[in-house]
C-alpha cells in the first residue's frame, strides 16, 4: 500500500539522517580534545546496554529484558554486530587522523 511504502521510505531517510548527524555530533564532541580513540566506542557500547534494556522494560516488561537478554538470538546477530563494532571503531580511528566528518560520513 501507499501509507506502507511511504512509510518505510520515512524509515530509512529518517535513519540516513540520524546518522550522518550522529557522526556529525562526534566529530563537534571531539574536535581539538585528545582522546584515547577505542576508549570513545567503549563508552557508546557501554551506554547503550542499559538504554536498551530500560527500553525494553518500559516496552514489554520482564518479558522484553528476558527477550533482549538471550544468548541465542545475540548468536545470530553477531556477525552484524560484528561489522558494525568494526565501522564505529574505524570510523573513530578516522577522526583519530584528522579525517573530516563530511569525509567520513562519504567513506
Amino acid at each position: 500500500s501507499r501509507a506502507g511504502l511511504s512509510s518505510q521510505i520515512l524509515c530509512v531517510v529518517s535513519f540516513v539522517l540520524a546518522d550522518a548527524a550522529r557522526t556529525l555530533i562526534y566529530a563537534w564532541a571531539i574536535s581539538g580534545t585528545p582522546i584515547v580513540q577505542q576508549s570513545l566506542v567503549v563508552a557508546l557500547s557501554a551506554a547503550s546496554i542499559p538504554i536498551g534494556l530500560a527500553l525494553s522494560a518500559v516496552m514489554d516488561g520482564g518479558e522484553g529484558v528476558c527477550a533482549a537478554l538471550s544468548w541465542r538470538d545475540s548468536l545470530v546477530c553477531l556477525p552484524v554486530a560484528a561489522c558494525f563494532s568494526l565501522g564505529q571503531s574505524l570510523q573513530i580511528k578516522a577522526f583519530g587522523a584528522g579525517i573530516s566528518a563530511s569525509v567520513n560520513t562519504v567513506l
